[in-house]
């Protein structure tokens, strides 16, 4: 057990969250899956996540469900804060479950509920070691070794962010998240489904959504994607 999480680990497997759901169905929780590579990581909106086995810490944990934008909120923070414990550089977050450094994505996280079941899990994949991406990526991601000059153990930041999501969730979780997010105060380009519109981002709702201005009127998103106006 670690942090009160029981550990499965895999040199490479299809996705860890694919087989922490296994365990879920199996009424498993608190159970965390890792491995040193992925052959079918995705990311939101069904994407493939890159997932280069030996260079990164590829996580998947089953927790007690909550709405998911906010274990989404939860996790963003946990994992920024292992990661400033770990090499003394706090990245920011991209509303909703992306962690850059110096502009590039070193993190990607999503949370995906469990049928019928009261659990959910909850993805994390971070750019650990110094790697070569492909050229449609280099000018968008990134990994700690890189951007820190520090090379962080998977084990060491695992540990770092079971701590951190085994603990209760801190009444200023919120205000922790909204340090953070660079996207506020910006102006955006939204994606939710089929739709894409200009707005400004103004803020967060006590969920976690993303508070916009656009054509006039103020809405709240609790789905979709925004990238930051030229």
């Amino acid at each position: 057990m670690t942090h009160g999480f029981s550990v499965e680990h895999h040199a490479v497997i299809g996705s860890t969250n694919d087989r922490a759901k296994e365990l879920a169905m199996q009424g498993q929780a608190h159970v965390c899956v890792t491995a040193d590579g992925q052959t079918g990581g995705r990311g939101r909106r069904g994407r493939s996540f890159r997932s280069e086995t030996g260079c990164g810490l590829y996580l998947s944990v089953v927790l007690p469900a909550e709405e998911a934008q906010m274990l989404t909120v939860r996790a963003a923070v946990a994992v920024a804060e292992a990661i400033g414990e770990l090499t003394g550089v706090f990245p920011g977050i991209k509303w909703v479950n992306d962690l850059f450094l110096n502009g590039k994505k070193v993190c990607g996280i999503l949370a995906e509920g469990v049928a019928g079941k009261p659990f959910a899990v909850l993805g994390i994949g971070i750019n650990l070691k110094k790697q070569t991406f492909p050229e449609e990526l280099r000018a968008i991601a990134s990994d700690l070794e890189s951007e820190t000059g520090v090379l962080v153990e998977p084990t060491a930041m695992r540990d770092a962010i079971l701590r951190r999501l085994s603990e209760p969730v801190p009444a200023d979780l919120l205000a922790r998240y909204e340090k953070r997010c660079f996207v506020l105060g910006k102006r955006v380009t939204v994606f939710r489904g089929s739709e894409t519109f200009e707005a400004l981002a103004v803020g967060l709702d006590a969920a976690g959504g993303l508070v916009v201005e656009h054509d006039g009127q103020r809405e709240t998103l609790c789905s979709g994607e925004v990238s930051i106006k030229g």
